[in-house]
């Protein structure tokens, strides 16, 4: 198999032919391969050293036994001490300790670690002419060859101002350095070659957080990343070029947010840190944000966009590395910042990379990373005036499928379950047809629901959290809109005999408005009567989130009440569901004036909407339903209300609260004159 090695040393003609055959090698080819590359050494040492390269990267087992074949090590670090050799040497050796077993075996190595002692900015006496093109790629083999878990050390066991000092040096290959060309995967340019290192060696520096932050606060480096994207960006295959990837492997370290942690996971967190006295820190919330701000502001979205439309879909560890970067780019709660971005095309380059996340979503082990350009776009649209951020091509449909992903996701958090939900809503306001085209959205997998709206139920059972139940209704009271929503929920898509609710086994039906009927969830008089249960507040104060849900589900009881099959199922609730409607009107709790008319508000809509039932009922000789709206405490309620706010009706003090306060009066005697003539 030594003609694989012969044929890339070779011309281009067959390399390219070549390259599909390494694959095969095998360690018992070893020794042959290892006085193939003796021989082209004598002649062009660069050449050897290059195809030694791409053999560590295709077949490290197999370069593992080279090396050590009858010193063949040893020649070529003593050969490769100067110029481009010494620069292709770095890069081999860079390449080689990327795979753990030979990595191990080249730290113990006396002559590589002279050799890197040498030509490392870290070298005592450095020959400048001779080996600053080799520095950047001696330092990313020493940082390699540190990757190792040392008590008291650094993540990469060197101390911190070592990797001081190496960031020094490479961030100045960068900066101060030439341009790098375009070079091969079968080509060598000793810019290239450096420029590459370089990105790489910041790669594994940035985890640590402090020289995060000196990324964050250096323009002329970030003015050094946003070129090499744009450059990269503008070719026709970003897959052409190792650059994109660590640029936006470096970005992605430093815009990171600590990931979520529950309080058993932070003290297990903290124990570990105790065991190895490491003074890793979690990263701060403010830190991050800070430094997502950063790199917005030298302008770095926009060529990421670009480099995310040209990327191909093999590409997977670049697209996954940049839907990491953009959602830290948009956690923060910015709106400016998030205005920025959507200026920069991120919403284009998000809904591109959900398409393959939304794809990977079928298979039913996909990993929670995948979700990451899902939630991305989640966040991006909770904020965002869908109108602006959506075009009119589309691409709102398209979000909205990626977003039912994410909000049917197995495997997302709770917080992602959230955020989905919170989208969908913004994006379900858009138009009736926009929420039915939400409400109607399938999951991208297998699943119990056919769609979003057919699952509400279900997730407000499974998930007690207040914040994650309203943001349900308000998808809920969004929903509506569309008519079949509508009528599932109001009633008018089921019989009024199936509100007859069944009792025990060899009992007799009971009507669905005796006091111990149990939520039945399967008919629309069960869901009616969970929203009249979340009206309830009990606690005084109530929780904000409490608050919130019971104004939500209120919102969507007052479109409910809209149709005569909910006032039916309404008046025949028990009288508990009467009186905590009633509370709408007039709570019972402490809360705020403008949250007080709020609910007021919604309480005597549904209101003026059973008046309105009882008189179209009485035009057809049904007077229990007038006596039923006459008797309620929702009438009294509004009675009362008219009784305490008549003399505030003038008041303008605060005219946001005037305006309420006068629309719900308006209501309450139009309720009032309605019941007189029942």
């Amino acid at each position: 198999m030594a003609d694989v090695v012969t044929q890339l040393l070779g011309s281009e003609t067959g390399r390219a032919e070549a390259l599909t055959r390494v694959q095969k090698l095998e360690p018992s080819d070893a020794p042959e391969i290892a006085e193939t590359l003796r021989d082209a050494a004598k002649n062009d040492v660069v050449r050897a050293l290059v195809v030694l390269h791409i053999l560590s990267l295709l077949k490290a087992p197999v370069v593992q036994r080279v090396l050590a074949h009858d010193g063949l090590l040893e020649q070529f670090l003593s050969q490769a001490q100067k110029g481009d050799a010494a620069c292709a040497m770095g890069h081999m050796l860079a390449g080689a300790a990327s795979h753990a077993p030979l990595r191990a075996i080249l730290a113990k190595d006396p002559a590589v670690e002279a050799w890197v002692a040498a030509h490392s900015s870290q070298a005592k006496i450095t020959e400048v002419d001779a080996d600053a093109s080799a520095t950047a790629s001696a330092d990313l083999v020493r940082i390699k060859l540190a990757i190792q878990t040392e008590e008291g050390k650094g993540p990469l066991g060197l101390d911190g101002d070592a990797c001081t000092a190496l960031y020094t040096s490479l961030r100045g290959s960068l900066v101060d350095g030439p341009a790098a060309p375009d070079a091969g995967l079968l080509d060598f340019d000793a810019r290239a070659a450096a420029c590459t290192d370089a990105l790489e060696g910041l790669y594994y520096l940035v985890k640590l957080p402090a020289l995060r932050d000196r990324v964050a606060d250096d323009k002329a480096l970030l003015a050094v990343f946003v070129r090499l994207l744009q450059s990269k960006a503008r070719k026709e295959a970003v897959s052409t070029s190792s650059l994109p990837y660590l640029v936006a492997s470096i970005l992605a370290t430093v815009a990171a947010y600590a990931p979520p942690r529950t309080e058993e996971q932070r003290r297990v967190e903290a124990l570990r840190r105790s065991a190895v006295r490491t003074a890793e820190q979690d990263i701060a919330p403010q830190d991050a944000a800070r430094r997502c701000r950063a790199l917005v502001s030298v302008g770095l979205a926009a060529p990421l966009v670009a480099v995310a439309l040209r990327s191909s879909t093999s590409e997977d560890e670049l697209r996954r590395t940049l839907s990491s970067l953009f959602l830290a780019l948009v956690t923060e709660q910015d709106g400016q910042l998030r205005g920025k971005l959507l200026q920069q095309g991120v919403a284009r380059a998000l809904l591109v990379l959900s398409r393959d996340a939304y794809a990977a979503l079928a298979k039913p082990d996909a990993p929670a990373a995948v979700l990451a350009p899902l939630q991305a776009l989640a966040k991006l649209t909770i904020t965002t005036d869908p109108s602006l951020m959506y075009r009119m091509d589309g691409s709102a449909a398209q979000g909205v499928q990626y977003l039912a992903a994410l909000y049917f996701a197995p495997q997302g958090s709770l917080l992602q379950l959230f955020e989905a939900t919170m989208a969908l809503t913004n994006l379900a306001s858009l138009s009736p047809e926009m929420a039915g085209v939400v409400g109607r959205a399938p999951p991208p997998h297998a699943n119990e629901h056919k769609d979003i709206a057919s699952s509400l139920v279900s997730q407000f059972l499974m998930h007690d959290e207040d914040m994650v139940r309203r943001a349900l209704v308000e998808l809920l009271c969004n929903l509506v809109q569309d008519e079949q929503v509508f009528a599932f929920w109001s009633g008018e898509a089921e019989e009024p005999s199936k509100e007859l609710v069944e009792g025990d086994e060899g009992s007799e039906p009971q009507p669905a408005g005796s006091s111990d009927v149990a939520l039945r969830l399967h008919t629309a008089q069960g869901r009616l009567r969970l929203l009249v249960s979340l009206c309830r507040l009990d606690d005084s104060p109530p929780e904000p989130t409490t608050l919130a849900l019971a104004l939500a589900a209120a919102g969507a009881l007052a479109t409910l009440s809209s149709s005569p099959a909910t006032c039916q199922r309404l008046l025949a609730l028990p009288p508990s569901a009467d009186e905590t409607l009633a509370s709408l009107v007039l709570p019972e709790c402490t809360v705020s004036l403008l949250d007080a008319h709020q609910l007021a508000l919604r309480g005597l809509v549904i209101a003026a909407s059973l008046a309105q039932y009882a008189a179209y009922r009485k035009k057809h000789n049904d007077s229990a339903t007038s006596a039923e709206v006459k008797k309620s405490a929702l009438l009294g309620a509004c009675r009362d209300y008219v009784a305490e706010n008549a003399r505030f009706a003038r008041d303008s003090s605060e005219p946001r609260l005037a305006s309420m306060r006068q629309q719900a009066l308006t209501i309450a005697v139009d309720v009032l004159q309605d019941a007189q003539k029942l």
